[in-house]
Order: structure tokens, then C-alpha cells, then sequence
């Protein structure tokens, strides 16, 4: 369904997906991404330096933790979250840099 002006719109199915290199690709990618970063309830408005867990994002690239003991816990968190949008984290292409 579509909210145009405060009203849905019927249900209808999609039938294709945007292409990766689309330049509506990217767009959708970011929306979709804010609110699984919104919704996974990890913190984005302290810095990096004062708080153990929190969440910096631009575009695909995202620093969850500050602390190695933090980071699996925060990873979860963020998993299970982008997971209840659709998406999910590749682990072969994930690096972590401590």
C-alpha cells in the first residue's frame, strides 16, 4: 500500500525490484536503512567518544560499537531489525575494524 495525502491506497504486489546500480537503487536503499537503524533503538545522537554503544551511518558504511565487548550484542540488535525489513547483513562482506 501507498499513503498519498493521508489515504492508502489498495493493496498490490510487486512484481519487480529496483536494480542495484538503479539511481532510485540508493535512495530506497537509505530510507530503508533509517528506519531499521531508527527501529533497532541503538543510539544515534551521543559521539562516538562518550558512549560504549551507539550508531554512526553514511550510506552502507556503519560503526555500531566502541567496544569490542559491545559490538556482538549491538550487531544483534541491528541484525534482527534490519531482518524485520527485508534486509539482511552479508557476514562475508562485513569488515570490523576495532
Amino acid at each position: 500500500m501507498v499513503c498519498i495525502h493521508g489515504e492508502l491506497s489498495r493493496p498490490f504486489e510487486i512484481v519487480n525490484g529496483v536494480r542495484q546500480r538503479d539511481a532510485l537503487a540508493c535512495l530506497l536503499f537509505t530510507v530503508t536503512l533509517e528506519k531499521v537503524i531508527r527501529d533497532s533503538g541503538i543510539n544515534t545522537r551521543a559521539t562516538i567518544f562518550n558512549k560504549s554503544v551507539q550508531i554512526l551511518a553514511y550510506a552502507d558504511d556503519i560503526d555500531i560499537a566502541r567496544y569490542e565487548s559491545t559490538l556482538r550484542e549491538s550487531f544483534l540488535v541491528l541484525e534482527g531489525s534490519a531482518g524485520d525489513a527485508g534486509l539482511t547483513i552479508n557476514e562475508g562482506k562485513t569488515k570490523y575494524m576495532f
